[in-house]
């Protein structure tokens, strides 16, 4: 089990400012040695293992209270439809992929499924930021989207 997921949280209200931040790895499991680098690809792995400041999601003050309206995704990303107090619907998805779910079931429990997984290391972990940016660059209308991590929370 993974600590806490980091993930993009994809709002449609401004930010609520909050005091708690954290240092995070997006995944650190794409480190690679320069030998295993050199064969599969350095890829954007040094994005993905660099710390980085985010910050952590109040799911008892963001949008008024978030509650948990069910468990989206699950063909690559794992993600939580939430309702905020608001009225409002937000999405909190992870950012790393899971692709066990697009293998074959007799490929899910092998080697093949850590080296699909390894070569998740080619999607740049802040993709998304940087096609919001430039979407509203250009004009596109887009959601308000923020890189937070979500805490170990009962809610």
């Amino acid at each position: 089990m993974r600590p806490s997921l980091l993930a993009l949280c994809l709002l449609v209200s401004p930010a609520v400012v909050t005091a708690r931040t954290r240092e995070v790895v997006a995944g650190p499991h794409y480190g690679a040695g320069a030998f295993h680098a050199a064969m599969l690809g350095r890829s954007y792995r040094a994005l993905w293992t660099t710390p980085i400041e985010v910050e952590e999601l109040d799911l008892a003050s963001e949008a008024g209270g978030l509650s948990v309206v069910r468990r989206v995704g699950g063909q690559q990303t794992r993600g939580l439809a939430l309702r905020g107090q608001d009225g409002r619907s937000y999405t909190f998805r992870s950012l790393d992929k899971d692709p066990t779910n697009i293998l074959p079931e007799e490929l899910q429990d092998t080697f093949v499924r850590q080296l699909v997984q390894d070569q998740m290391a080619a999607q740049h972990p802040g993709a998304a930021l940087v096609v919001d940016e430039l979407a509203r660059a250009a004009g596109i209308p887009t959601v308000p989207i923020r890189l937070v991590v979500l805490p170990d929370d009962d809610a």
